[in-house]
Formats: structure tokens, C-alpha cells, sequence
């Protein structure tokens, strides 16, 4: 059966190229933002989707980090590996960002002395406060950078989402740390609240906690609860061509809402397992969508700055030069700091990795213990007779 927990246990798979499409997404909404300094007006395809394309791009990054985070903490059962594997794959490349930033992106648009902008308090703090990615702290602006642009001031708005991208992946491993034993229960009742919190702001108009925090709270548990449901998930085009339908006729109701995450999370599922064939060697180059993702919003603000281009002609500029900073990020720093961190995990020799947590894997386990039991006991009574 064609079921996700089977596909989750292959590496073949489309989330490399689509995440790279969700971060091109990204450049292309940018750029009529960052081009026409609206962000009310949008990008023209915003009106299909009912949404700026880049926040539903946002939406993809957050529940593929649901099921994928979720999938690396049940497999791998340790909070060590857990934690290491998440602060190499974030981190080094972020901080690469930031001096990106300080020391290219800065003096080349500043409106200050190159010393007075280095030395510059606000300078110090770019660093100090984005490097920890704490959402209360983020600093968007550099000293005299930027000021006179359509969209002024922001040197990398991007920067906005990755805290609640690291949250979410705390509040997995808090839920882990509070209970090993019942991480998958704990898991399902996080999942419960942030529907609930979803549906009682989309059918009751309840609001607890801002809209996008609790847009990406959703999306986020969506690809947990995803996880959670994986052995009952069939993964066909039938299911979902019957899913897109569905979605399409409620789309005008109070109900689209409602199940709007949990049909886009499928969606993407099903272009991620069931494109087969060619498409799978982009795997092959890696994956860049973080590098794009970083790096795309400074140089979209510098070729503003010094050529004034269209929106299209900013989208088209932009991913090129965006394109080749991921690609020399994900050669030189993500993928070599992601072979790093097995220096830092324990050795293999003298650690064993913890098995999987699967509750019916260990009801077999327990129930093949107790038949070997009642053997044993059968063997005794006919060893006795004799």
C-alpha cells in the first residue's frame, strides 16, 4: 500500500526542488514589494491563490518542517542528535547571511563613512541580535542602509520567519524532554490546540494569539499531525485530484478555511512522492532553497538601490545572483557543517542509535516476548510429565 509512512522511508523524493520553488516564490513576491514599495498591492498571482504567493510559500517551509523535524526526533529518539542536527543546519549559514550583510551589503549602500558605519552601535547589534534568531530581537535595519528606497530601511526581511522556525522546533523537543515515554500523545494534543485554535478563530472569529502566529503554529502541527497519521495516509492522484476538487467547491465557504492546511499539506505530499522519473535528479544538485531563501531579499534591496529595475526584471536579476550565493553556501557551508556535526554526535561503536518510537512495533515486540514466555512454560509442563 502506497501509504506516506512507506514514502517517508524512501529518499527519493521532490522536497529539494520544491522547497526551492517555495523560495523562488519568495523572490517573485518580493520583488514587486521590494520594485513598487506596496505590500498591500501584491504580486499578479496573488489573486488566484487569495494570498500573497510568498506567505503561502511560507506555509510549504513550515509543514514539510512539521513532518521532517517530527520524522528526525521519533527516529532518532535523542535530544542530543536531535539539537546538534538542527543548530548545524541553521546556524552556520545564517550567520554567513549576516556578515553577508555587515560587510558587503552594508558598505556598499550605507549612506555613512565606512568607519563611522562599521563602528556604528547598530551595526554591532545586526549581529549580536539576528545570529540567535530570538523573534522579539530581530533587526531588520543597518546604519544610513537603504533609506531612500521604495521599500526602505529593511535589510533582510526575511529574517521574519526563521524564529518561529526555530520555536517550533523547541516546542517538539520541550514536548520530548517533558515526556520520552508519551512524546507521540503529547504530540497529538499539541496538534488538537492549534486546530482548535485555528478553527475557533476561522469559524467563531475567537482570536487568542495574532493571525500569523497562528498561521504558522497551524501549519507547523498540520505536518506533525501528518506524521502522526502516516501509516493511514494513502498517497494517490485519485485521493488527490478528489482532495484539489473538494477544496475548489468550498472554496467560497467559511469551511475552505478550516481545511485549507491540511489540503495544501497533501498536496505537497503528493508532488513530493508521486512525480517520479526525471524530476528526481535535482536531488542531485542539492538542496538551496535555505541559501535562496537568506540571501535573496539584501540583493534584491541593492539592485533597487543602484539600477531601479521593474519588478519583473528585479525577479529575473535577483535569482540569478541569489542563485549563486545558495549555491556557494550549500557547497561551502551548509553541506560541509551538516557532515561536521557527526563529529560533535556520539560514535555509533560506542552509542547505538535508539530505535524508532512506534507503538505497534513495540506491542509486537511485547507480544512476541509473552508467546516465548508461554513456550517456555509449556516446555516445563512436559519436561514435569515426563
Amino acid at each position: 500500500m502506497n501509504t506516506l509512512e512507506f514514502n517517508l522511508q524512501s529518499k527519493d523524493n521532490n522536497f529539494n526542488l520544491i522547497r526551492a520553488l517555495a523560495a523562488l516564490a519568495v523572490i517573485f513576491s518580493h520583488s514587486f514589494i521590494l520594485a513598487e514599495g506596496s505590500v498591500t498591492k501584491g504580486d499578479p498571482i496573488s489573486s488566484f491563490f487569495g494570498t500573497v504567493i510568498s506567505g503561502l510559500a511560507v506555509d510549504i517551509f513550515f509543514l514539510l518542517s512539521g513532518i521532517l523535524v517530527t520524522k528526525s526526533l521519533i527516529d532518532r529518539n535523542s535530544i542530543k542528535v536531535f539539537t546538534i542536527s538542527r543548530v548545524f543546519r541553521i546556524f552556520p549559514a545564517l550567520l554567513a547571511s549576516i556578515l553577508f550583510c555587515i560587510l558587503i551589503v552594508g558598505p556598499l549602500s550605507t549612506n555613512l563613512g565606512l568607519v563611522e558605519y562599521l563602528f556604528h552601535p547598530e551595526t554591532k547589534s545586526f549581529l549580536i541580535n539576528n545570529m540567535f534568531l530570538f523573534d522579539r530581537i530581530i533587526q531588520f535595519s543597518l546604519p544610513g542602509v537603504f533609506q531612500d528606497l521604495p521599500y526602505p530601511v529593511a535589510v533582510n526581511g526575511s529574517l521574519w520567519s526563521l524564529p518561529w522556525e526555530v520555536l517550533m522546533y523547541s516546542s517538539i523537543l520541550g514536548l520530548f524532554i517533558v515526556s520520552k515515554k508519551h512524546i507521540l500523545k503529547l504530540l497529538v494534543a499539541a496538534c488538537i490546540i492549534a486546530y482548535a485554535g485555528w478553527g475557533a478563530r476561522h469559524i467563531f472569529g475567537i482570536e487568542v494569539i495574532s493571525p500569523v502566529s497562528l498561521k504558522l503554529i497551524t501549519m507547523f502541527y498540520t505536518g506533525v499531525a501528518f506524521y502522526l497519521l502516516r501509516h493511514k495516509i494513502r498517497m494517490t492522484w485519485l485521493t488527490t485530484a478528489i482532495v484539489v476538487a473538494g477544496y475548489l467547491i468550498v472554496k467560497d465557504m467559511s469551511i475552505a478555511k478550516l481545511i485549507w492546511p491540511a489540503t495544501l499539506c497533501y498536496t505537497t505530499l503528493a508532488f513530493a512522492y508521486l512525480l517520479k522519473g526525471a524530476i528526481l535528479k535535482y536531488n542531485q544538485l542539492g538542496d538551496y532553497s535555505y541559501g535562496l531563501y537568506i540571501y535573496s531579499f539584501p540583493i534584491q534591496q541593492l539592485l533597487v538601490m543602484y539600477f531601479a529595475p521593474s519588478a519583473w526584471v528585479l525577479f529575473f536579476l535577483s535569482t540569478f545572483l541569489t542563485t549563486v550565493c545558495a549555491m556557494l553556501s550549500w557547497r561551502y557551508i551548509e553541506k560541509p557543517c551538516m557532515r561536521l556535526k557527526n563529529t560533535f554526535l556520539p560514535s555509533s561503536k560506542t552509542v547505538k542509535e535508539s530505535e524508532p518510537i512506534n507503538l505497534v512495533d513495540q506491542l509486537k515486540a511485547e507480544n512476541k516476548e509473552l508467546r516465548n514466555e508461554v513456550e517456555a512454560l509449556k516446555m516445563e509442563l512436559e519436561l514435569n510429565k515426563q
